[in-house]
C-alpha cells in the first residue's frame, strides 16, 4: 500500500534534495511552493488556506493553496501543486476551487507541466507557473456555473448509482476505496434521521459530485490533479452542462 501523510509546510523541508548531475536538477517542495505564491500574489494576494501531502518518504508531493475570492462566498480560488524528487511526476500546475465548507476541491482544464527536471529547470519554471495562473479566474468561473449548473438538476439515488459505477468501472475516476467513500456521503446526505445538517443533503448531481470530491481526497499524490479534472470532464459531458 502506499503510504500518502498529510504535512506543514515546514514538514516539506525534512525531505532530502536529490544531488543535481549535468542531465537533472531538481526542484524543492518548499521552492516551488514560495515561487508561486510570488508570482500568484499580483493578483490573488496571499494564500488564505492551504495542504500538504507526500508519498513515498517525500519523493512525491502534491499542495494546494487556497485564495479568497469576491467572485464566490461559498468558494475560494485553488491552485494545485505536484512535484516529485524520483522522477516519477514532472512538475505541474492546476487551477480551480475550494469549497469553503469541506474543503473539497475542484479543478479543471490542462494540467501545466514542466514534462523533465532538466537541467534548465528553473529557466523554464517561471513561464510555467505563470501559464498555468494565467487560467485561474477563467477555471474559477467555469467551476462556479457548473457547480449552479449541477444543482439544478434533481436525481434519485438509482441516478447516482448509475453515475458511481461509471466512475469506477468504465471511466476509472474512482478506485474502489474512493468508490466506498463517495456511495456513504452520497447515502449520508439523504438520510432523513441524521441530526445534524449535511451539506449534501439536496438530491442534486451537485450533491453527487462533491460525494466523489471528498472521495478523491485520499488520492495519491501522483493522480489528485488528474482524477479531479477527469471528474469535472464526466459531469459536464454526462449532465451535457453548457
Amino acid at each position: 500500500m502506499r503510504q500518502v501523510i498529510d504535512v506543514k509546510y515546514k514538514d516539506l523541508g525534512n525531505y532530502e534534495l536529490p544531488v543535481k548531475t549535468q542531465s537533472y536538477e531538481p526542484v524543492g517542495h518548499q521552492d516551488l511552493i514560495d515561487k508561486v505564491i510570488s508570482i500568484a500574489k499580483p493578483n490573488y494576494g496571499v494564500p488564505t488556506g492551504a495542504g500538504f501531502r507526500i508519498a513515498g518518504g517525500g519523493n512525491q508531493m502534491f499542495a494546494h493553496l487556497d485564495f479568497k475570492t469576491s467572485l464566490s462566498e461559498d468558494a475560494n480560488i485553488s491552485i494545485g501543486i505536484r512535484n516529485s524528487y524520483n522522477k516519477s511526476l514532472a512538475v505541474g500546475i492546476c487551477s480551480g476551487a475550494s469549497i469553503i465548507v469541506c474543503d473539497n476541491l475542484m479543478f479543471v482544464g490542462d494540467v501545466v507541466k514542466l514534462r523533465k527536471h532538466t537541467s534548465k529547470v528553473w529557466e523554464d519554471l517561471d513561464m510555467i507557473i505563470e501559464e498555468g495562473i494565467q487560467a485561474v479566474g477563467e477555471n474559477f468561473e467555469t467551476l462556479m456555473d457548473a457547480s449552479q449548473a449541477l444543482s439544478d438538476i434533481t436525481i434519485n439515488d438509482t441516478n447516482a448509482a448509475h453515475v458511481l459505477g461509471e466512475l469506477f468501472v468504465n471511466e476509472n475516476i474512482l478506485a474502489s476505496n474512493q468508490l466506498n467513500v463517495a456511495a456513504r456521503e452520497w447515502k449520508e446526505g439523504g438520510r432523513t434521521d441524521v441530526i445534524r445538517d449535511h451539506p449534501w443533503a439536496d438530491r442534486t448531481a451537485w450533491s453527487l459530485y462533491n460525494a466523489c470530491t471528498e472521495a478523491l481526497k485520499i488520492s495519491h499524490p501522483s493522480e489528485v490533479m488528474d482524477r479531479q479534472v477527469k471528474l469535472h470532464e464526466f459531469f459536464h459531458e454526462h449532465y451535457e452542462l453548457t
